[in-house]
C-alpha cells in the first residue's frame, strides 16, 4: 500500500513548489530542506513534524547520571553554537567545564527516520542522527565510534499542538548514544491507516503479488489498458488527498483520540465515504479525458526531470530560485509535448507507474526500502546516502522500465502496421 504514498509525495510536489520559490540563498534553503525532512511516513501513516521546530531556543535537559546539558532541535539545527566552533548540529551536550560536544552530523545524511512500533502495538517516530564527534567516554569499546542521538517521538491524541514538547525519559546507558523519549500532538499521524488496512501491510503475500501482477502488467501493457490505469491512479489520487486534507483540519483526530465520541467517530467514517465518492468521481474522469490523465502524467516526470536536470547542470550554482524554475518548466514542457506525443508519454509514464508497482511490490517481501520523501531531499541536497537495497532496488526498477518502454513501444510499431495492411 506504499505505492498510494508515492502518488500522494508526487501530487504534493506542486504544494512545495511556493516553499521552494521563497528560497534564495543557502542559509535559507537549508532550513526548507530540514523542514521537508520532517515529513515522516510509513505504510498509509502520514506524519507532520514540521510543528516541533524550536525557532527561538533549543529543547535541553540535564542528565542527572553524567552531570551535562544537553540540547537538541526538530526540524532544525540547534540555535545554541558548539563553543566557538560553527558547524551546525542538531544535537550538542555541554558538560561541566562548558566543553561542547556535538552529538549528530551536519546534513541530512547523517539522519535515518522510521515509524516503529512498541510490544503493545503503539507506533512512534524515530529519528536517529550520526555522525557527531568521536566518542572520548571512558569504556567506549570502539576507539573509533562517534556520538549519535536518538529521538522517539510519541503521539500525545489528547494534547494541544501549542504546547510544549514533554520530554518522558533520557536513556543514557551508552553516554555515546542518548535516547530521549517524547511526547506530543505533532507526533500524532496526520493521516493513519485503519485497521483494516493495516491487515494487508502486515501481509505482504497479498498485497506483494498485487503489486508484482500489476507492476507488469502496466508496464507491458500500459498503453492498452490505459484507461483503466489512469482510473484507478486517479481513484486513488483524489481520494488520499481527499483524507489528507480532512486529516490536517483535526476531522479524523477521532480515529486517534482516546476520548472519541459517536459525533466525532461519524464524521469520520463520513469522510471516508467522501474520500471514497471523490476518488471514484476523479478516477471517472480521467478514464474520460484520456489527454488530461496524459497531461498529468507528463507534468509529473517532468518534475522529476527538470529536478534531475538542475543537480546534473547546475546544483553547483546551489540557486534555489533556479531548481524551482527547471522543475516547473520541465512539468510545463512535459505537459504540454503530452498533446503532441500522446502515445510516447503513455509509453513512458505506465512504464514509470508500474516498475515502481512491481519494485514495490518486491520489497514487500524483502524490505528496506528507502523513504522516498528523505530521498528527494537528498537528492535536491546534492548528498544522497544509498544502501545495497537502495541499488537493487533500483536496478529493478530501470530494468523493467526499459524493457517494457522497449516492448510497448513496439507493440505500437506492429499495431502501426497492420492498421495500414488493413487500410
Amino acid at each position: 500500500m506504499r505505492i498510494l504514498n508515492f502518488l500522494l509525495l508526487t501530487s504534493s510536489l506542486t504544494v512545495l513548489s511556493p516553499i521552494l520559490a521563497k528560497r534564495g540563498a543557502k542559509q535559507a534553503s537549508d532550513s526548507e530542506l530540514l523542514k521537508l525532512s520532517c515529513l515522516v511516513y510509513d505504510d498509509l501513516s502520514f506524519y507532520d513534524l514540521r510543528g516541533l521546530e524550536s525557532e527561538q531556543s533549543d529543547y535541553s535537559f540535564i542528565s542527572s547520571n553524567s552531570k551535562h546539558n544537553y540540547y537538541f532541535n526538530l526540524c532544525a539545527f540547534t540555535n545554541k553554537a558548539c563553543g566557538e566552533d560553527t558547524t551546525q548540529a542538531f544535537g550538542i551536550r555541554v558538560d561541566q567545564n562548558n566543553q561542547c560536544t556535538k552529538l549528530t552530523g551536519n546534513n541530512l545524511q547523517s539522519l535515518n527516520t522510521s515509524v516503529e512500533e512498541y510490544s503493545d502495538g503503539e507506533r512512534y517516530v524515530q529519528l536517529k542522527f550520526a555522525g557527531g564527534d568521536k566518542c572520548k567516554e571512558a569504556g567506549a569499546t570502539n576507539p573509533e565510534a562517534k556520538y549519535s542521538m536518538t529521538l522517539k517521538l510519541e503521539c500525545k491524541a489528547d494534547g494541544k499542538k501549542e504546547a510544549p514538547l514533554n520530554i518522558k525519559t533520557v536513556e543514557v546507558t551508552d553516554k555515546c548514544a542518548p535516547i530521549i523519549t517524547a511526547s506530543h500532538k505533532n507526533a500524532c499521524p496526520v493521516f493513519s491507516s485503519t485497521t483494516f488496512t493495516r491487515f494487508f501491510v502486515d501481509r505482504p503475500y497479498i498485497l506483494g503479488p498485487i503489486a508484482i501482477i500489476f507492476g507488469i502488467l502496466v508496464s507491458f501493457q500500459g498503453r492498452k489498458f490505459f484507461p483503466w490505469t489512469i482510473g484507478v491512479i486517479g481513484c486513488f489520487i483524489g481520494g488520499g488527498i481527499t483524507l489528507l486534507l480532512f486529516s490536517m483540519s483535526s476531522i479524523l483526530d477521532s480515529i486517534q483520540s482516546s476520548q472519541a465520541t459517536d459525533q466525532s467517530t461519524f464524521f469520520a467514517i463520513l469522510t471516508f465515504i467522501v474520500a471514497g465518492i471523490i476518488g471514484i468521481f476523479v478516477g471517472f474522469i480521467l478514464q474520460k479525458m484520456l489527454h488530461i490523465g496524459a497531461a498529468i502524467l507528463g507534468a509529473i516526470g517532468g518534475f522529476f526531470i527538470g529536478v534531475a536536470a538542475y543537480n546534473i547542470i547546475f546544483f553547483s550554482l546551489k540557486s534555489e530560485i533556479l531548481l524551482t524554475s527547471c522543475s516547473i518548466l520541465g512539468s510545463l514542457i512535459m505537459a504540454f509535448l503530452s498533446f503532441r506525443q500522446y502515445d510516447n508519454i503513455v509509453i513512458f509514464g505506465t512504464g514509470f507507474i508500474g516498475s515502481y508497482s512491481f519494485t514495490r511490490g518486491i520489497s514487500l517481501f524483502i524490505g528496506n526500502f528507502p523513504n522516498e520523501i528523505l530521498f528527494f531531499t537528498q537528492l535536491i541536497e546534492g548528498n544522497v546516502s544509498a544502501t545495497w537495497e537502495t541499488y537493487f532496488y533500483l536496478a529493478i526498477f530501470v530494468i523493467l522500465f526499459i524493457l517494457g518502454v522497449v516492448y510497448q513501444r513496439r507493440i505500437r510499431v506492429q499495431d502501426a502496421q497492420n492498421n495500414y495492411i488493413k487500410f
